[in-house]
């Protein structure tokens, strides 16, 4: 099974990201958005419960410009693991390309 990052933009509709890719991607949100999740009231227990994991990008890094902790983090760590990242912000899609990452609009 393949591996896919979900972007934190996408936090508010994770039930139905949950919902739509498992079985196909092995999900993973970051621990930064993890963090974010909380700090905004966004219940990931659901989604933790169905088996989505969380995962840290193991290396020191700045915010790429323009760009959130939390959504740098996703896209970095899509990058080094070699994972899909599924966003729905065109700014995010567009530096995750330049990155080199796959990504899944939704």
């Amino acid at each position: 099974m393949e591996y896919a990052v979900i972007s934190p933009n996408l936090f508010k509709r994770l039930d139905e990201i949950v919902e739509k890719f498992k079985g196909k991607y092995s999900l993973i949100i970051t621990t930064s958005g993890l963090s974010f999740a909380l700090k905004e009231g966004i219940d990931v227990d659901k989604a933790l419960d169905e088996g989505v994991k969380v995962l840290a990008y193991s290396h020191k890094f700045q915010p790429l410009e323009g760009l959130s902790v939390e959504e740098t983090e996703a896209v970095l760590l899509a990058k080094d693991l070699n994972y899909y990242l599924i966003t729905a912000d065109d700014k995010v899609k567009e530096f995750a390309e330049k990155e080199g990452v796959k990504v899944i609009v939704f």
